[in-house]
């Protein structure tokens, strides 16, 4: 296979997918007199291209994103191939070969990441990820500095990770492990146990195939939890908790808040206590151990 290079990082014989450059009024200096205004307009130049490279599947038995910059999307194909693109933007007194794409194969890894350029003055941007991934290959893990990541129907047991940005997974079908520093995390109709977690953020959890651990520690929590292994947490620190317990969950359930009010609308086989920040109880037979909590928030728990 003879993948496509990327400017930044090899020769100038690059296959570029798209290339536009536009012209934009981006700054304004006037003076002021007594007679009127006038100004002098600074034209900043803007550019975007878009780099391919195509890598065996057959070769490949999982993927690897571990130094993005910005925001990264995979999904699920029916083709051969993984396809990696990188969308480049460039602007000002920076150019798109200056962003680089590393996309390299280590045994049966691909192992793909991106370089942004220094800029001093007027420029820089964003190199955008967009991979498409077959079945066969396992996503191991996603990590962007400043971005949001988005995984759709991905195969494999990924840990997923923003410095900075919103995380978003779809129809997987291993074992989830979502952090962000800053930023939203959605997760709908996985099949594997699923961990989520923000520092400054909502976490939504819909149809996971169990849960392990579901928190924020500033923004609302709102999970349905069908299956715990062991023990799970479902909890913020500041910031109201919705939960919804499946039928089929066998677990002694505690339920409590530091400040607000507790509210069990159903879910539960058996109450041992109520009280208006604490109830108790199982469902099922209790074997595994299920605490919901809010720090500062009402906490609501019902059943599907």
């Amino acid at each position: 296979m003879s993948p496509t290079p990327d400017p930044a990082d090899a020769s100038d014989d690059d296959r570029t997918l798209s290339r536009r450059r536009l012209l934009g009024a981006a700054a304004a200096v006037g003076a002021t007199g007594l007679a009127g205004c006038t100004g002098t307009f600074v034209r900043i130049e803007s550019a975007e291209t878009t780099v391919e490279r195509r890598f065996d599947a057959a070769d490949l038995a999982r993927l690897r994103v571990a130094e993005a910059d910005d925001d990264v999307s995979v999904e699920r194909t029916d083709g051969d191939a993984v396809v990696v693109r990188a969308h480049k933007r460039a602007r000002g007194e920076t150019d798109p070969s200056e962003f680089g794409l590393r996309a390299d194969v280590d045994g049966d890894t691909l192992r793909v990441g991106t370089r942004k350029p220094t800029v001093v003055g007027v420029g820089g941007d964003s190199i955008d990820l967009e991979l498409e991934v077959p079945e066969s290959v396992a996503v191991d893990r996603v990590h962007t500095d400043d971005g949001s990541v988005a995984l759709r129907s991905v195969g494999g047991d990924p840990t997923v990770e923003s410095g900075d940005g919103d995380l978003a997974v779809y129809g997987a079908t291993g074992a989830i492990t979502a952090t962000t520093d800053d930023g939203e995390v959605a997760i709908e109709g996985t099949a594997g146990p699923v961990t989520a977690r923000s520092d400054d953020g909502d976490v939504v959890v819909h149809d996971p195939g169990s849960v392990r651990e579901v928190r924020s520690h500033d923004g609302e929590v709102v999970a349905s939890v069908p299956a715990v292994d062991g023990s799970a947490v479902v909890a913020s620190d500041d910031g109201d908790v919705t939960v919804t317990l499946g039928d089929a969950l066998d677990a002694a359930v505690e339920v409590t808040t530091d400040d607000g009010r507790v509210t069990v609308a159903g879910g539960l086989d058996d109450v041992e206590a109520a009280a208006e920040s604490r109830v108790t109880g199982t469902v099922g037979d209790g074997t595994n151990d299920l605490r919901i909590h809010s720090g500062d928030g009402d906490v609501t728990v019902t059943s599907l």
